[in-house]
């Protein structure tokens, strides 16, 4: 039902007002629960798992794809330490410790592809990716395109948006539906961007709760939405992986998901 508002409005209402969650029937084998509690679809696609970290209470729905194998693969070389000046051994490069990491209460929606930024480097010779953060409590919505190498705590990517190579979108800020953020560019704090390319139509509004305080509320309702109903089938992917493992360390999770490549 159409409620004859701009999308810009819908979305700034949405992330301002405390919602009633929809319930979101899954069936009892179709979500992998890691020891932090997230949840992951094994419909969903993993490609270099070793290289994600995926905290607690998230969410990855069925269709979503996570391309953490595009790892940067060209480094400076570290510091030698001191007193080594010396020993003529050449230093080993250090690599990045992942190639995404996903904050607590991150929502990726079904068919939403997730992938690291990427630039051509080494004078033109090679093409390198460099590590994605996406903060607590985003929401990206379903079938969004995220190449962004920063998406901020409880920001809301709409369904269908593009967000570019080394975008920015800061924290509680709002990207509408079907929006596009050219690459490099940076979403503001709390504004509400739309269009394409993505113009600032609006600005959150100071309420009786902060929009920070609402958003989380919001993320955490959407996550206990998700109801186990026994009976519910799943359809097994052709060529899929069976149910792998997680493993924790303090507040996050490497994932080995059910549909790795």
């Amino acid at each position: 039902m159409s409620t004859g508002a701009p999308d810009h409005q819908l979305a700034l209402s949405l992330s301002q007002s405390a919602v009633e969650p929809v319930p979101r029937p899954f069936a009892p084998n179709s979500f992998i629960l890691t020891r932090d509690g997230a949840r992951v679809s094994r419909q969903a696609s993993f490609y270099g798992s070793q290289n994600l970290i995926l905290a607690g209470q998230a969410v990855i729905e069925e269709g979503a794809i996570l391309r953490s194998d595009l790892r940067r693969i060209r480094t400076r070389a570290a510091a030698p330490p001191a007193g080594d000046q010396a020993s003529g051994q050449p230093q080993q490069p250090q690599m990045p410790r992942y190639s995404q990491s996903f904050g607590v209460g991150v929502i990726v929606e079904s068919g939403a592809v997730v992938r690291p930024p990427g630039k051509i480097t080494g004078g033109g010779t090679i093409f390198d990716y460099y590590p994605q953060e996406i903060g607590p409590h985003v929401l990206i919505g379903a079938g969004a395109v995220v190449e962004a190498s920063l998406i901020d705590s409880r920001a809301r990517i709409g369904a269908g948006a593009v967000v570019g190579r080394f975008a920015t979108v800061h924290a509680d800020a709002v990207v509408c539906p079907g929006a596009v953020v050219p690459p490099y560019s940076s979403v503001p704090p709390g504004a509400v961007v739309a269009g394409n390319p993505a113009t600032v139509v609006a600005h959150q509004r100071p309420g009786l709760h902060s929009a920070a305080e609402v958003s989380e509320r919001n993320q955490d309702d959407i996550y206990r939405s998700y109801v186990a109903v026994a009976g519910l089938g799943v359809a097994p992917v052709p060529g899929s992986t069976p149910a792998g493992s997680a493993s924790a360390s303090s507040s996050s999770a490497s994932l080995t998901s059910a549909r790795t490549q």
